[in-house]
């Protein structure tokens, strides 16, 4: 007898939004991975008496490295009459938890671990006999439609008792922590989540080499411009130690130029801290003891004195030697395939088992493309992928690859489209949505991370097709408090680079333009109404601005040679205002003028970033 399993794991956004390192947010990814892997590999395939065939996610790759396991498994199961399938099942997952809380049973209790896990996951699983083979479709529905019964009567409102005298966690801000290795003070499973080293085993990433989103967002800046041969870190060290303002112990205040934490090429930290001394707040002053550790851990006491000298001499030595300052923004971009659900279950791929595996499979094969391009071919240290898994995708970056990494990703998307074109009507096909947030390394890395997720959510629901969404939100979160987010289509937001190109053959050495035309244009149209409008008066609106547009534009940018960019410019603009319009209801319409305006801001932040050339992944001319 023949049955179709399916099971799921949660929660999971919380999950791996409760990062505050990259490593916390690379390893939550990869424990619920994990997971899923151990049970179709090392559990299923263990037991003879049970004939397994995998239908979702259906992996047949050796790169292990570079395909990530679905939090949903689908599996059809045969087992032999005396296998009790309940209780077995019951067993594997046991099993997979007390194999998770093993791997770190030296750094801490193997009972707490275990603990921590299975209070924090609930996991959600199904049977249902396969009664007829030619009707496989009328099994998966029943299936799919008991998990989504178990997880709708199933409430993620984990709930933890506060024990008096003890900290919360500094991560999840919910269990009750401890400071383990002199560090931060983290929770059971957050401290697992920190130290469980995934990357061990890998073959792509050195063992304790893991970046950090410093490390990732000046990785460029590191490596573009070197004098005789060195790197900056060499230049701007070797620099440091020959203060000759330094008579007494040499040796200490070497400490503070050998820092551990590349946030310190930033003159402005080591000014933070000195304000911080100099106020003598006691609520600041605690925060000092952290910023001694990040600095260089052998540190005993942070001297005034050396902080001041450092401050001074960073900001010379990059006028000295004409060194930009460090750029500490960084990217997440996360995509996934628009209503992959409805796809799965329509007609066409859940007609047989065999269909719905081989769709499964080119997903796979999909995510694996994008990873490898990523990490073979280029080897870039400034890109770390946090999850790829046949139909969502989630990778860090420095914000000069974004414009790389959309292109791998876009291009990939095209080999994979005449791959799936049977399920498929002549109209239909499979688009993606793609969300990307940039961030600074500063800020709280989860707040990043949760906005990318959010406005991919956004920008689903603004393009509201059935199965096609193909959008784009581009964030920009500029400090706490003021961020930019603007909406757009795919193919606009390929306009969006190709203009950028534009500006970039400019000769700008001299006179460079002026973007103070995007708040002229605000500034000038944001009296109108611009809320149900009728045919009519979008038509006057659009000649008016129009012309004001162009008259404005070319006020700020006056020289003659900027005429080919100014045209594109003008043109782009008139298309975002016609693609921001929208059907309020019969004869009425809207037009989203805070988004117009949003997505001008984002062509300027585009302009003024120097990307990594698309053709060559080992080119890096430009901070």
């Amino acid at each position: 007898m023949k049955y179709l399993f399916g099971i799921t794991i949660g929660p999971v956004q919380s999950f791996i939004i409760e990062s505050r390192k990259l490593k916390d947010l690379y390893n939550s990814s990869k424990i619920i991975s994990y997971f899923s892997k151990a049970i179709i590999i090392d559990k299923l395939k263990n037991n003879e008496k049970i004939k397994k065939e995998v239908i979702y996610p259906c992996i047949k790759t050796d790169n292990v490295d570079y395909v990530d396991y679905s939090n949903y498994l689908i599996i059809e199961l045969e087992p032999e009459k005396e296998i009790n399938l309940k209780e077995y099942i019951e067993n594997i997952i046991n099993e997979v938890f007390d194999d998770l809380a093993e791997k770190l049973k030296e750094k801490v209790s193997k009972e707490n671990t275990l603990k921590a896990l299975k209070e924090n996951f609930h996991v959600f699983w199904a049977v249902v006999e396969i009664k007829e083979e030619n009707l496989y479709k009328n099994s998966y529905n029943e299936l799919n439609t008991l998990i989504k019964s178990l997880k709708n009567t199933y409430e993620f409102d984990n709930k933890f008792e506060q024990e008096e005298g003890k900290y919360k966690c500094s991560i999840c801000g919910k269990r009750n922590g401890e400071n383990k290795d002199n560090e931060e003070i983290l929770c059971d499973l957050c401290y697992f989540k920190r130290k469980f080293d995934f990357e061990k085993t890998s073959t792509e990433t050195p063992k304790n080499s893991f970046p950090s989103v410093y490390d990732i967002s000046i990785h460029n800046w590191e490596n573009t411009i070197h004098k005789n041969g060195s790197s900056y870190e060499k230049i701007i060290k070797s620099e440091l130690s020959k203060n000759h303002n330094i008579h007494d112990n040499h040796n200490e205040y070497l400490k503070y130029i050998n820092f551990e934490n590349k946030k310190y090429y930033n003159p402005d930290e080591f000014k933070k801290i000195i304000n911080i001394m100099e106020n003598k707040d006691s609520n600041n002053l605690k925060k000092c003891e952290e910023y001694k550790k990040e600095i260089n851990k052998s540190i005993n006491k942070l001297n005034e004195k050396y902080l001041n000298l450092i401050y001074k001499s960073l900001i010379n030595i990059y006028k000295d030697n004409k060194i930009p300052k460090p750029n500490f923004e960084y990217c997440f971009i996360q995509f996934d395939i628009d209503s992959l659900g409805k796809w799965m279950s329509s007609e066409k791929v859940i007609k047989s088992k065999d269909l719905q595996r081989e769709f499964s499979e080119e997903l796979s094969n999909f995510s694996e493309r994008i990873s490898c391009k990523i990490k073979d071919e280029d080897k870039a240290k400034d890109v770390k992928v946090i999850y790829s898994g046949g139909d969502d995708f989630l990778a860090v970056t420095s914000l000069e690859r974004l414009e790389y990494i959309f292109y791998i990703i876009d291009e990939s998307y095209k080999e994979l489209l005449p791959k799936l074109k049977k399920y498929f009507g002549y109209e239909n096909k499979l688009t993606y949505s793609l969300s990307v947030t940039i961030a600074q390394c500063k800020d709280p890395m989860s707040y990043a991370l949760e906005k990318t997720r959010l406005e991919l959510n956004n920008v689903k629901e603004r393009y509201d097709s059935k199965y096609q969404k193909d959008g784009v939100a581009i964030n920009y979160i500029i400090n706490n408090g003021k961020e930019i987010t603007a909406y757009m289509k795919k193919s606009e937001f390929k306009e969006l680079l190709e203009l950028k190109n534009y500006y970039k053959n400019l000769s700008l050495d001299k006179n460079k333009i002026s973007f103070s035309y995007i708040d002229k244009i605000f500034e000038e149209f944001k009296v109108f109404d611009y809320k149900k409008i009728t045919n009519d008066e979008k038509n006057s609106l659009y000649e008016i601005m129009s012309e004001d547009i162009k008259r404005i534009i070319l006020r700020s940018i006056d020289k003659k040679e900027y005429s080919e960019y100014i045209r594109e410019l003008n043109y782009f603009i008139r298309e975002t205002i016609k693609n921001n319009t929208q059907e309020y209801k019969s004869n009425y319409l809207n037009i989203d003028f805070k988004n117009i305006i949003n997505v001008l801001k984002i062509h300027k932040k585009i302009c003024e970033t120097n990307f990594i050339k698309l053709k060559d992944g080992n080119d890096k001319n430009g901070i």
